[in-house]
């Protein structure tokens, strides 16, 4: 078997995997749909461009036989379309920062028509159409509790939680699916950085330099301030922008870590460790945030001079 062969065998049979993971694991599965797009942009570097369009063409082939196009076309919109744009502009030595916003905004603009052409033929629109989705899936999560092993005041306890987190949901959607179509392709540079055998320098600055643009402080505080002091769409609309920008504090809090990590010679497992533990482990990642926020002040970064 050849070596591109290889890959997209390989390729293929992850990315099956990853998209299949709500079903095979239900809503855990969706830390697998996480990684949905790194197969693709690992091929698509690794053995060519064609590789990774062909193994794109491959799953959704596969999708498209087992469950039809309700499969197939959510699968090429939301994550092989996305993949093979980042994968190119990386090829072009686009540096990783932007690839990645163009390639979210690229699978951004496709999914809007997509759920507009869908929304219209249901004679519906885009709000009422994913707050219905979303609803659903409230729903389903609710019709489960009475069979679990939970008392009446815990089962009481639980269904106040899930309505409002289904509040949250309804509300913060649109900001929500951009977070996790970012967070994807994120995922898939990181993990070509540091997967590929031999190596791979990611094109642009380096991640341990990087920081989101300053202008965006100004949205950021004057979203916090819309938040707090009002209600009805001016809050929604603040609410959203809110959730959209505190990942990007939170990348820049990361880079900083990772910054430190290099200063300090820290040992790669060790640094991975670090990693996973600011991620999951509360409340550290909103440490990490908070210092991703406020290093537009202290530039944490900035070589310090001692004065001996």
């Amino acid at each position: 078997m050849s070596r591109q062969l290889y890959y997209l065998v390989a390729a293929t049979l992850l990315t099956l995997l990853m998209v299949g993971g709500v079903q095979l694991l239900g809503p855990a599965g969706i830390f697998l749909n996480l990684f949905a797009a790194t197969p693709v942009v690992f091929v698509a570097v690794r053995a060519g461009f064609k590789a990774g369009l062909a193994t794109v063409l491959l799953v959704t082939g596969v999708l498209q036989l087992v469950n039809g196009s309700a499969s197939a076309l959510p699968y090429l919109v939301q994550y092989g379309g996305g993949a093979l744009l980042l994968a190119l502009l990386l090829l072009r030595n686009r540096g990783w920062d932007r690839a990645v916003a163009f390639a979210l905004g690229g699978t951004l603009l496709l999914s809007l028509l997509l759920l507009s052409a869908y929304a219209l033929y249901q004679g519906s629109d885009i709000f009422t159409l994913a707050n219905g989705i979303v609803q659903g899936e409230i729903d389903r999560s609710l019709a489960t509790l009475p069979t679990t092993d939970l008392t009446p005041e815990q089962m009481a306890e639980m269904k106040q939680l899930m309505e409002q987190v289904g509040t949250f949901l309804r509300q913060a959607w649109p900001a929500l699916t951009v977070v996790f179509g970012g967070l994807t392709l994120l995922l898939a540079v990181a993990l070509l950085a540091n997967l590929r055998p031999g190596g791979y320098v990611l094109p642009g600055v380096d991640f341990a330099a990087w920081k989101s643009p300053e202008v965006l402080i100004w949205p950021f505080i004057a979203a916090g301030f819309i938040y707090f002091f009002t209600n009805g769409w001016p809050a929604v609309i603040s609410l959203n922008l809110l959730v959209l920008l505190l990942p990007l504090y939170f990348l820049q809090g990361l880079a900083i870590i990772s910054h430190f990590f290099r200063l300090k010679a820290v040992a790669p497992w060790l640094r991975n460790l670090g990693y996973v533990m600011a991620v999951l482990l509360n409340p550290l990642p909103i440490i990490v945030t908070f210092v991703g926020l406020f290093d537009l002040w202290v530039d944490f970064r900035k070589p310090r001079t001692t004065n001996t």
